[in-house]
């Protein structure tokens, strides 16, 4: 995998050493359609809630970005959703 910034390489090399390199914690910030009595998401745990809005900690190293899109989508009718 390459990144370049404007005129810059800035990797050359392999996913899987990137996302060790620079993937530690990942927040998904997720605003439910309605607030849920109890809810979860396998491999993260809940770092803040705030009404129906719920922010899940998890590590980028056991998860790829759309991981938690799919597991919280299956469980939960969602309004939005921010990865960090």
């Amino acid at each position: 995998m390459l990144i370049i910034d404007p005129g810059k390489l800035l990797y050359d090399g392999k996913l899987g050493l990137l996302r060790e390199r620079f993937s530690e914690k990942h927040q998904s910030i997720s605003d439910f359609v309605e607030r849920y009595e109890s809810t979860s998401m396998e491999g993260a745990v809940i770092a803040g809630q705030e009404g129906s809005r719920i922010t899940f900690h998890f590590s980028g190293q056991d998860s790829t970005a759309s991981e938690p899109i799919i597991k919280l989508s299956a469980q939960y009718r969602i309004r939005d959703l921010e990865l960090r």
